[in-house]
């Protein structure tokens, strides 16, 4: 596709983003559902759920150095704030979510929200300066990433008769995969745009490494114990998860030799 061709694409992607979240009354299941469920089931639903709400907010973090270069360009930089503000959406679904299903709100940052979502990533996105390939890389991972995880919880949550969340995770899959259209279309548009470099690859190559430790839930990740105890408690296997995530950083990282 070409520049204007991409434009076009753009427009009709921020045409069809997420508005608002007047839906949320919608997704929240009842006490007596999550009353027949054990306390195990609960306590691990309403904090993997609220780790997952963390991990939503972040990507807009991810996405300012990106929208930043394209100051210039009001289509491209509309659609990618329009990207953002589903991702906030998102997190704010899923935090409504627990709070009106498990009367859960998350008030405790973990070691890896401080470390990596308050600390690394700010500090690596106010010196990303004219390199948005790195950023732009790292939210298609979590796109990608984020489709097995769904897919996942979508299934364990129907089992637990999670009704309600089963459709709120319809409604993110939905949004998700029009930001993995969007955002493989902005890299495309970087690469006509900028020569990727030596710097790029190296930038991004570390940046995945970094997404990847957050992601890690191997028995060997102590740091993430808590959500590896979180997902087996729900009946999702944490290995299955963290080889996804590796797949994604491989499959997202090839798109610079395209």
């Amino acid at each position: 596709m070409n520049k204007a061709e991409l434009e076009k694409l753009f427009l009709n992607l921020t045409e069809h983003s997420r508005k608002s979240n007047s839906d949320l009354p919608s997704f929240v299941d009842s006490k007596e559902v999550v009353n027949a469920l054990s306390e195990v089931k609960r306590e691990a639903w309403k904090k993997l759920l609220s780790s997952v709400a963390s991990v939503e907010a972040t990507e807009d973090d991810v996405l300012k150095p990106v929208a930043e270069f394209f100051n210039s360009e009001p289509v491209l930089k509309n659609y990618l704030q329009s990207h953002a503000q589903d991702e906030y959406f998102h997190a704010e679904l899923f935090k409504g979510y627990v709070k009106e299903t498990f009367s859960y709100v998350k008030t405790k940052r973990s070691l890896t929200d401080q470390l990596i979502y308050d600390r690394a990533l700010p500090f690596l996105a106010n010196r990303a300066q004219n390199r948005p390939i790195p950023f732009a890389l790292a939210v298609l991972f979590y796109e990608r990433y984020a489709s097995f995880f769904y897919e996942k919880l979508k299934t364990q949550a129907a089992v637990d008769g999670l009704r309600g969340l089963v459709r709120l995770i319809e409604a993110v899959e939905k949004d998700e995969r029009r930001h993995m259209i969007g955002i493989e279309s902005v890299v495309h548009y970087i690469q006509l745009e900028k020569k990727i470099d030596f710097i790029d690859r190296v930038s991004t190559r570390s940046l995945l490494e970094l997404l990847l430790v957050d992601v890690n839930q191997s028995r060997y990740a102590i740091y993430n114990r808590k959500v590896r105890r979180s997902m087996q408690a729900i009946g999702i296997d944490p290995d299955y998860i963290c080889e996804k995530g590796k797949w994604s950083a491989k499959q997202v990282y090839s798109l610079m030799e395209a």
